[in-house]
């Protein structure tokens, strides 16, 4: 009996391909060809246009193949509006992806009205209609434009059928203010213009003069200001109030003499109604609103009073009548006086009258890219150049941070177990507040121990490690989790990165919650406990044990670079950079970069210069004896000494200070002009100072003697004793550089101190060491005398590149440990244990030494954050020094080096 199989069930039809299809847009009941794969017509074959998101209507078929498909457009009533559709093709196979058709409107739109009808730049108004189609049809927008214009397209801020609500273009792009048209475009038509009115605030440009008295008639330049029935000019004054720290503002109207659109001619106020001199401001209102303020300085109605300086000295046997006499400063022959004056040249005119005013004219431009390094001065750059973070993050966090912690890649973790430690317990202080059991809080600190608790020291560091360390770390072990473990696997239960829960320990389902929100929390308390900038690598530069970096920013005279090649780490300010010609920090050579510059213009009143034991000026003013010039002893000869003492008591009151405040830190500022006014009125034009000897100037910024460089730095900081310190000693009879390691930072993140260690090991191995047969021999060779596992040695080596100068460098070698034979490697930042091939330039250690430190810094910047970082400073050493190192040497067997 033969067995007959079943026949294999048919295969399902295909799946419809739409391609494309045209036209691509029209009007209901338009014929539309489609093209692409459809098989053959069935009854279950259809084609929709359905509404992105909404209803779907079935076209008509008027021909079906299978590469092509001709179907009428259903009407727009079907549809409800004009305006993008999805047209899709239905078979028993499937059905195919969506292409794109736009259904017109019947008729082109039209415009009913505009609210508001009028307003500012970048304000909202709202137009109404009919037939504006869907949101999100292309070549639909909302344009306006003044009358043979080019049209602006507004930004959209909704659309719908019957209504357009959208943001007004800037002054800029539509011509200045005025009547525009505003039109409605859809590819089924445009709509009929409707006028809106764009209005602009009132701007001051100028205010002539820009130093008046009171009462005085001034002059303000600008446009905008509208008819003067429908605006205001005031003057706006700011006093401290009664108790210190509040303010009173008072706004007083100016009198108007002339008013058109962009002139002004007002009269200013009494000083009885301003109360006080000084800086105010001046602002118009008009219809549209009030502009911004433009600064006037309304000075005092003052005179200038001189002062002679006589000397009294009254002789007399009854010392209360003689004082009575010297004070009374009695002059019997005025004849006498008068040629004592004359014999003085006190009657000699010099015609110099004294500065009572200064107008500063200039530009601030904030520091916007920074990059480690200064390619100009020798100094390889280690990253390129960034964008200066945005917030009060001070120059010196900005420039010397050492990064603490890994990035956040997943996979990192960091060595300090002592953070370790107290970060894995906070861990668990957080996780207990958002359990929904508090008691269940026990439980999981079981299971965080247990799968990444804190492990206990190796054998290897309890035989180096300090009793200290030791003891933390053994408190440690077995009771806290490993925070660094943590760092690592906590970071995917972060939101942005999918908020997945880790496998290991398990977390109920009830907790996962509280779980995640603990996580967000756990990873905020560290981008707290830490200021650590991002984005331009490190400043440090191995090869000179000091910092480099560039600042940039934007003048309107073009880009400045500020270079700092040489910078310690112990006092950041502007004399730490310098102007820097040959470099630019831009993105985008072409393009500036950061924000522009910001002009401003100050009146000030020059103040004299005041140092201690100056002459005093006053008659019965007493002078400060601290300083006593008249002591001073110089020779014929001694010049510098005989010039300061003529400068201290004659010349010292002709000099005068600017106190030029309100300067933004952490910007650059360009002087453009300063005018000083005397008291004859006349102005002189005061230039910068010309190139003197050798090109030395005080307060120079590299030969730019009109910039003014105002740091964003701390002006104090709290540091931590050393976590690490390295000295660097010239050796001469050894002919070496030794990097002596004293301190250096221990697993816990403590110092431990290398010295004390090494001789405690030293102690033990000597307990331990076998005591010599008898009969040996009392000497022992030597090849090399035993030198402390912390003495680093550096060898001289001398390069030449083809057609370069010589290098002189001082290139990190090792010893060998003569109980072991392994190489002694350093432990420490500062000699980079992790490199191999740590140089040093000859000339960075010089004869003195040099002393190298990594401390934790901790300062409050002027907005009162607080700012912690692990920085490094350079500072001279102490002199030279010795090793003791010595080749072939017959020692004695009980003889012990340290």
């Amino acid at each position: 009996m033969n067995a007959t199989s079943e026949p294999p069930p048919p295969p399902p039809p295909p799946t419809p391909v739409l391609a494309s299809l045209a036209p691509q847009s029209g009007s209901g009941g338009v014929n539309v060809r489609l093209t692409g794969t459809f098989g053959g017509a069935t009854p279950q074959s259809y084609v929709h246009f359905r509404v992105p998101g909404g209803a779907s209507v079935e076209g008509t078929v008027t021909a079906w193949t299978n590469t092509s498909i001709d179907v009428t457009v259903p009407p727009l009533a079907t549809i409800g509006s004009g305006g993008p559709l999805d047209v899709v093709v239905e078979t028993p196979g499937g059905i195919s992806a969506p292409v794109a058709f736009v259904l017109h409107e019947d008729a082109p739109p039209t415009a009913g009205s505009l609210a508001p009808a009028a307003g500012l730049e970048r304000s909202q108004t709202t137009i109404t209609g009919q037939g504006f189609g869907r949101p999100g049809t292309p070549g639909s927008a909302l344009i306006l434009a003044t009358p043979g214009t080019t049209p602006v397209e507004a930004r959209i801020v909704s659309w719908t059928p019957t209504a357009v609500t959208a943001t007004v273009p800037g002054l800029a792009a539509l011509g200045g203010a005025g009547f525009k048209e505003v039109v409605v475009r859809t590819p089924w038509g445009h709509s009929e213009p409707v006028l809106f009115e764009l209005g602009e605030l009132p701007v001051i440009e100028s205010i002539g003069p820009p130093s008046a008295s009171p009462e005085a008639t001034i002059d303000i330049n600008g446009h905008a200001f509208g008819p003067r029935e429908e605006g205001r000019a005031e003057i706006v004054a700011v006093y401290e109030g009664e108790d210190t720290e509040s303010t009173d503002t008072v706004a007083l109207e100016l009198t108007v003499l002339d008013w058109n659109d962009h002139l002004i001619t007002a009269r200013v106020p009494s000083l009885r109604e301003l109360r006080a001199s000084g800086v105010k401001q001046v602002r118009i209102t008009s219809r549209w609103g009030t502009g911004e303020q433009h600064q006037l300085v309304v000075g005092d109605r003052g005179s200038i009073t001189a002062w002679t300086r006589l000397e009294v000295h009254a002789r007399d046997d009854d010392l209360d009548a003689g004082l009575q006499r010297g004070l009374q400063a009695a002059v019997y022959d005025a004849r006498w006086l008068l040629g004592r004056q004359w014999q003085m040249r006190e009657f000699d005119g010099e015609d110099a009258g004294s500065p009572i005013l200064a107008q500063v004219r200039g530009e601030t431009s904030r520091i916007a890219r920074w990059r480690p390094g200064s390619v100009s001065a020798s100094v390889s750059a280690s990253a390129s150049a960034a964008d200066v973070p945005s917030g009060h993050v001070p120059l010196e966090t900005l420039v010397e941070h050492e990064r603490v912690l890994p990035p956040r890649d997943g996979t990192s973790t960091f060595d300090d177990r002592r953070l370790a430690a107290e970060s894995g317990l906070h861990w668990l202080r957080l996780l207990s507040r958002h359990l929904s059991r508090p008691e269940d809080a026990d439980k999981y600190r079981r299971r965080y121990v247990q799968w990444a608790g804190m492990r206990p020291p190796t054998e290897q560091e309890r035989r180096t490690l300090d009793a200290g360390t030791l003891r933390h770390l053994d408190l440690a072990a077995g009771r806290a989790p490993d925070g660094a473990l943590l760092y690592r696997d906590l970071q995917q239960a972060l939101p942005a990165n999918g908020g997945r829960i880790p496998d290991k320990p398990p977390i109920d389902g009830n907790d996962r919650d509280g779980f995640r929100q603990a996580v967000v929390e756990w990873f905020a308390w560290w981008d707290e406990l830490f200021t650590q900038a991002t984005g331009a690598g490190d400043s440090w530069t191995p090869s000179r044990m000091e910092y480099g970096f560039t600042l940039s920013t934007e003048t309107s005279a073009g880009e400045v670079a500020l270079s700092a090649p040489e910078y310690d780490g112990r006092r950041l300010d502007w004399y730490s950079v310098s102007v820097d010609d040959g470099d630019s920090l831009r993105a985008d050579a072409a393009e500036p970069t950061g924000a522009p510059p910001v002009p401003f213009e100050r009146g000030l009143i020059p103040v004299p210069v005041s140092f201690p034991g100056m002459p005093a000026p006053r008659f019965w003013e007493i002078e400060d004896a601290a300083v006593d010039f008249g002591a001073v002893h110089a020779g014929p000869t001694d010049l510098t000494r005989l010039l300061f003492v003529e400068f201290a008591t004659v010349f010292g009151n002709d000099w005068f200070t600017i106190p030029l405040d309100g300067i933004p830190v952490g910007s650059l500022c360009r002087i453009e002009s300063l005018t000083v006014t005397d008291t004859f009125g006349r102005q002189t034009d005061v230039t910068p100072l010309a190139d003197s000897v050798d090109g030395f100037r005080m307060f120079d910024l590299g030969g730019r003697p009109d910039l003014l460089f105002a740091a964003d730095a701390l002006p104090s900081t709290i540091e931590s004793p050393p976590l690490e310190e390295v000295v660097l000693i010239r050796d001469e009879p050894a002919n070496l550089v030794w990097g002596v390691e004293r301190v250096i930072a221990g697993p816990a993140g403590r110092p431990v101190d290398r010295v004390e260690t090494w001789h405690r090991r030293a102690e033990e191995l000597a307990a331990a060491r076998t005591p010599p047969p008898p009969g040996a021999p009392d000497l022992a060779y030597r090849l090399a005398t035993t030198m402390p596992d912390y003495w680093i040695p550096f060898v001289l080596k001398v390069e030449q590149p083809d057609g370069q100068t010589p290098s002189r460098w001082l290139a990190r070698a090792s010893l060998r440990d003569q109980q072991t034979g392994a190489l002694i490697q350093p432990l420490g930042e500062l000699l980079e244990h992790r490199s191999p091939r740590l140089r040093l330039y000859d000339e960075v250690v010089a004869r003195e030494g040099v002393r190298v430190r990594r401390t934790w810094q901790y300062g409050r910047g002027p907005d009162g954050s607080t700012h912690l970082w692990r920085s490094r400073r350079r500072d001279t050493g102490r002199s030279e020094g010795s090793s003791g190192l010595r080749f072939d040497v017959v020692e004695r067997r009980n003889v012990t080096r340290g």
